[in-house]
């Protein structure tokens, strides 16, 4: 009887009584783990500024440059935007300066706001990235990228276009100094557009103007007054030399002192030399001039063509304090001017560039051979 009031109470129960207790419970644990979803997000959302790393930017470029003989670093300058070169509210430079008569090698290397060097990011994607270099009001002085792509790795491309990491710096003898500037340009080139010569197609990530400075070259120290000349032939094969004298004690630069006649000996090869003195103070001037070889230069107009440079300055220009005479074949009877002239860069004369030297010696010579 029991068993059967059981069932029958089973079977007149409603079904929902049953069922919703059931479902209840499991909304309720779901809704649990949505709120603990929820949480999660929210604090991963937050958070997100921590966990993903913000891409640098750049804020410093640094040049340093040395001569290209192989010396140590002689020359530094930056370029730095505050924040950052895409964002900039101000930039601040050094000024590049350079000595004429030098060429150099420069390097290029780039930092971000807190300092760290990030030069790989346009070594790693160099077949993306060049820097242009442009030289504005500085006469004569030409630069050139040194670097390519294969420098930094696998060429993906094959084409092997310049990079402009490294650059070298022409800065020649033969001009007076200026202050010009140096543009600098760092181009992105998306979709394999870069062509290696130009801008074009490109993203300027970067782009100032650096103050540069190509100092004149230091010029000649000062010169006490040459009152005598000494100039001396030798034979080559040993026998007599023949030596003349020029002197006048207010300064061979006044004028050309006529000094006795030179006889030597025709069919024969000479060298020559010539030593300077101020007698006045004792001091012989030869050393002198000779280690400012680079401002003077001796000519003999007097020896015609047969006379030959034994010696340059450091520039490889003429300079003559030595010299060959060749009277080989020869028999003369003829006078002409010795002269020493100074080239004083810094007031527009430039040593093998220019007629604008100041003559400090000169004396007219008379020479005989086999007359």
């Amino acid at each position: 009887m029991f068993t059967g009031i059981a069932r029958a109470s089973l079977r007149t129960t409603p079904l929902y009584k049953i069922i919703v207790p059931v479902n209840m419970a499991r909304l309720l644990f779901v809704k649990d783990r949505l709120f603990g979803l929820i949480v999660v997000m929210i604090i991963l959302w937050t958070g997100c500024d921590s966990l993903i790393e913000e891409k640098p930017e750049f804020a410093r470029v640094e040049f340093r440059l040395r001569r290209i003989e192989g010396e140590a670093f002689l020359v530094t300058a930056a370029a730095q935007a505050r924040p950052s070169f895409s964002d900039q509210e101000t930039i601040s430079f050094d000024t590049l300066s350079v000595r004429r008569g030098f060429d150099y090698e420069g390097f290029v290397r780039f930092f971000d706001q807190d300092g760290r060097d990030i030069t790989s990011m346009v070594r790693t994607k160099k077949e993306e990235r060049q820097i242009f270099y442009t030289l504005r009001d500085v006469e004569g002085v030409t630069i050139r990228v040194a670097d390519k792509e294969n420098e930094y790795g696998r060429n993906e491309f094959g084409e092997n276009l310049p990079v402009g990491l490294r650059f070298y710096l022409f800065v020649p003898l033969g001009f007076r100094g200026s202050r010009g500037e140096m543009r600098v340009q760092l181009v992105a080139f998306p979709n394999q557009v870069k062509n290696g010569v130009n801008a074009q197609g490109g993203e300027t990530k970067i782009d100032f103007d650096l103050p540069l400075v190509v100092n004149p070259l230091p010029g000649p120290q000062a010169l006490d007054q040459i009152t005598r000349a000494v100039l001396t032939l030798e034979p080559l094969d040993g026998s007599q030399a023949q030596t003349v004298t020029a002197a006048n004690p207010a300064g061979l630069h006044l004028g050309a002192v006529e000094v006795d006649t030179l006889r030597v000996e025709p069919d024969k090869l000479y060298t020559g030399r010539i030593e300077l003195f101020n007698d006045a103070t004792g001091e012989e001037l030869t050393d002198q001039i000779r280690a400012d070889a680079a401002y003077y230069q001796f000519s003999y107009d007097v020896f015609h063509d047969e006379w030959l440079d034994l010696d340059v300055d450091e520039n490889g220009l003429p300079f003559g304090q030595a010299f060959t005479y060749d009277l080989r074949g020869r028999r003369i009877f003829r006078g002409g001017l010795v002269r020493l002239v100074q080239y004083e860069p810094n007031f527009g004369g430039e040593k093998g560039l220019s007629e604008s030297g100041q003559v400090v010696m000169e004396f007219r010579l008379f020479h005989r051979a086999g007359i």
